[in-house]
């Protein structure tokens, strides 16, 4: 009888996915474009012409003391090329694209926006960790940022089946994945893989997505690694208040895989923090 009830679940969860409104098709476009490095303003100007608040958002957050530091106020795009880049811009118009859905959806939270802090907070550790580790630094906050996307679907069902979640944690001592599937049918990473591949975002945003709780499924794989640890660092750091921060069981030889010391963890940790904060600010 579980079995059925698992299955009903899942088909229904998955059948969700299609109330899931899709991604701002401005920033989306935006994003591919920064991908170029030659991309000039004027070109970014006229994608944009028609949508004046999506410029005053992106020019909002690149001034965030995060990206311009103490380079002054930047007032257009051409600023924002000259003083940030282009792919700090791509990370920009990410953060943006993903907004609505991470914002309007609690997650595993009763928390306002905390999915969203959450998110942000994983995409700062990661660039940390990629910068120590030699890994693309853009590359790791943007699939840091997204992925947890699979939440948006899985926590609307979390009310419907709280207390008997409740009644598993306290019983059982078991990760929240597994309870995930249990209950279920299917995990927040593997739905999110799904969403991301509907999207039509690259293999890195799927794959982080859907093995960031397994990362030894693919050791060798170290962007992988580094969304995976930055995940773990936001618990460790406080920065989570969600349900299911603390009931993974986390990979420990992730660190070792990325060669990194206890000094060096708890130094991105210090640091990343101070980070998210500042980079909330401009938010």
């Amino acid at each position: 009888m579980n079995k059925i009830k698992r299955a009903i679940k899942k088909k229904r969860i998955i059948k969700e996915i299609d109330n899931i409104k899709p991604m701002s098709k401005t920033y989306m476009t935006i994003a591919k474009l920064l991908d170029n490095p030659l991309i000039s303003s004027e070109e970014l100007e006229t994608e944009l012409r028609y949508d004046p608040l999506a410029t005053a958002a992106i020019l909002k957050i690149a001034n965030a003391p995060y990206y311009c530091g103490t380079a002054g106020r930047i007032k257009t795009l051409q600023m924002a090329l000259t003083h940030i880049g282009n792919k700090q811009l791509k990370d920009i118009a990410v953060m943006k694209m993903s907004e609505s859905h991470l914002k309007d959806e609690k997650g595993y939270s009763e928390r306002e926006n905390e999915l969203y802090d959450e998110s942000i907070a994983s995409a700062v550790f990661a660039r940390l960790i990629a910068q120590k580790v030699s890994e693309n630094q853009n590359l790791a906050f943007e699939c840091a940022l997204l992925h947890d996307i699979g939440k948006i679907v899985l926590g609307r069902m979390l009310n419907e089946e709280g207390d008997e979640i409740a009644k598993s944690l306290a019983e059982n001592y078991i990760s929240f994945d597994k309870i995930e599937s249990e209950q279920f049918g299917i995990t927040h990473a593997e739905l999110g893989a799904m969403l991301l591949e509907r999207w039509n975002f690259p293999e890195e945003f799927v794959k982080t997505a859907g093995l960031h709780h397994t990362p030894s499924v693919e050791p060798d794989n170290k962007l992988l690694q580094t969304v995976s640890l930055a995940d773990f660092i936001v618990t460790l750091s406080g920065l989570s208040t969600a349900t299911d921060g603390l009931y993974y069981n986390a990979d420990e030889e992730v660190i070792k895989r990325l060669r990194l010391s206890d000094i060096e963890v708890t130094k991105i940790i210090e640091q990343g923090s101070e980070d998210f904060f500042e980079l909330k600010r401009g938010l």
